[in-house]
């Protein structure tokens, strides 16, 4: 069954929009991990719906768009001021910042090269060495009115939230991705040993 470009919303019975999402609540993996503060994550949004939230509320983006405005402008992401969010994956995200400084590379991780309106992505990485498409939907955990994890690009672009997910997706829940190393990263990011 084709999904993108049906106009209907797709979304990712395989890694469901709920708390198995963030943690295990009965196993949480670190002491004071995600687990003790599920309560605080009760919604689950499509940016769609978050992006009249944005840092700059004197120029909000117009429209959703994968890989933001500088790229659309000028074919380069915007990957400097990155936030991180509540999850502690620094680790991926120095990484994934690093290799978007490589041109079109994040670019070609991606099956889809502009925001579909069905919320399907599908982001090539490696798992176990081997390169696999990871589909994921774009509904993420929202905290006090803003994606739980990390943000956006400063031009709006939703390519990092969604590597994130996908990153999440493959180990199981966020909470599993919270502490890791830059190897681990670049293992699934590129299939090259670290």
């Amino acid at each position: 069954m084709k999904v993108e470009g049906s106009g209907k919303l797709f979304t990712d019975h395989s890694f469901p929009a709920d708390e198995t999402m963030l943690s295990w609540k009965e196993y949480p993996r670190t002491v004071g991990g995600l687990a003790k503060y599920l309560s605080w994550f009760k919604e689950f949004k499509r940016p769609k719906d978050l992006h009249s939230i944005a840092k700059d509320t004197k120029n909000p983006h117009p429209t959703v768009s994968l890989f933001g405005k500088d790229f659309e402008s000028k074919g380069k992401l915007s990957a400097h001021d990155l936030e991180q969010g509540s999850v502690g994956d620094n680790y991926l995200i120095t990484v994934i910042a690093a290799l978007a400084e490589r041109g079109k590379f994040i670019p070609a991780m991606f099956n889809q090269t502009k925001y579909n309106t069905e919320g399907i992505f599908t982001i090539r990485a490696y798992v176990k060495g081997r390169p696999e498409d990871i589909t994921v939907d774009d509904l993420f955990p929202v905290y006090s009115h803003q994606p739980a994890f990390v943000k956006p690009s400063v031009d709006g672009g939703w390519w990092l939230p969604l590597i994130e997910k996908a990153f999440a997706k493959v180990h199981v829940n966020y909470e599993m991705i919270s502490s890791g190393t830059h190897a681990e990263a670049a293992r699934f990011l590129t299939g090259s040993p670290a």
